[in-house]
């Protein structure tokens, strides 16, 4: 398998989160597919691809809201990498990872949002936050779990291409 598919499924994640996944909220808080896949590349894939597929999803969603260019992009990277770092010194397969990866993934990114911008001087709530971020926490938790078990039915089936003698 191309360790790059993940790649290809931003663009449909991202016609899914901007028109039907906003229906679909909890609290404050919607489902992030683009975190979401950042999270699984990097979990799954490692830190250099987490990144690189972080800054990718990042700069669509940049590109799509048209404000704070590279805002996205900088904060997908980290948690893409950081994702990679977990998957690095975890069993990644054991079922509660991804759900707690992708949780501690969105209380990062949803952090780093609002600390730049506070920085850029921009007045967010305080309380926004846990309004946002704990919501979709929970969320991305749920979501990772079957696009978790489909990565690893994926490369077992590959990986069981590889080995098989024709």
């Amino acid at each position: 398998m191309k360790r790059y598919l993940i790649f290809a499924a931003y663009l449909p994640a991202l016609v899914a989160q901007a028109s039907v996944l906003p229906l679909l909220k909890l609290g404050g808080g919607e489902v992030n597919l683009i975190l979401v896949l950042n999270v699984l590349a990097g979990l799954m894939a490692g830190p250099d691809i987490g990144a690189a597929a972080g800054f990718w999803g990042g700069l669509l969603v940049d590109l799509v809201t048209g404000r704070f260019l590279g805002l996205h992009a900088l904060v997908g990277m980290a948690t893409g990498y950081l994702a990679g770092a977990a998957g690095n010194r975890v069993y990644r397969n054991h079922f509660p990872v991804p759900s707690l990866v992708a949780a501690g993934g969105a209380l990062f990114q949803e952090t780093m949002i609002w600390g730049f911008l506070r920085v850029f001087g921009l007045a967010v709530d305080p309380l926004g936050i846990l309004r946002i971020a704990l919501p979709e926490a929970l969320l991305a938790a749920v979501v990772i779990v079957p696009l978790a078990a489909w990565w690893g039915r994926f490369r077992r089936e590959e990986s069981d291409l590889r080995t098989a003698k024709f």
